[in-house]
């Protein structure tokens, strides 16, 4: 499953994933990423598909406090085994995230969504005895505003994409994009 992801992410050119292949392993040990679900939520389920209101105690103290600010749920499965995950951007306040939340922590804390994320698909496609796909993603963009505009947010929101694309390639699916003002194609282009 992961050889044919690296190939569709790749145009099919073997020597192109064998590249992505290695730099993900590459990223994936210097960054302990094998250890971090463990020692973020021991030996708990990362979600339940007969529950999708279960949560996992978080033990980390720095993606505890991240999660306290960033306005994501994962709210279920499609009826595929699709991890369905809903982003409320009105709940998000960019200068307390960047008040409270070291860069290391938020990284931290995306690492683990992201492998979280893998995790549930997995779980998703094996309840609903399914092939595995990647999340859908919903992006509910009222309440988008200036405050949103922080610069050294968008950078960081940029950073954390450009890992979600090139260490997590195909893992996501379908983005809806809801509510979104003019305001969001000027942050789109930057991101």
């Amino acid at each position: 499953e992961v050889s044919c992801k690296l190939l569709r992410a790749n145009g099919w050119k073997v020597d192109r994933a064998k590249v992505m292949f290695t730099d993900i392993l590459d990223y994936r040990s210097s960054h302990k990423l094998h250890e971090l679900i463990k020692s973020v939520i021991g030996s708990q389920l990362v979600l339940d598909p007969n529950d999708p209101a279960w949560r996992p105690a978080i033990s980390d103290a720095g993606v505890r406090k991240v999660l306290g600010f960033v306005p994501c749920r994962r709210i279920g499965f499609t009826l595929t085994g699709q991890l369905v995950e809903y982003w409320a951007i009105a709940n998000l306040f960019p200068a307390d995230l960047q008040k409270h939340c070291i860069h290391d922590e938020i990284l931290r804390w995306w690492h683990f969504h992201l492998e979280s994320g893998l995790l549930g698909s997995l779980l998703g496609a094996r309840h609903f005895n399914s092939a595995l796909r990647g999340s859908v993603v919903i992006f509910d963009l009222l309440g988008l505003s200036s405050r949103h505009m922080n610069t050294h947010v968008l950078r960081l929101l940029h950073q954390l994409f450009e890992i979600g694309q090139k260490k997590y390639p195909e893992s996501l699916s379908k983005v809806f994009v809801l509510n979104s003002p003019s305001l969001f194609y000027a942050i789109w282009r930057i991101i």
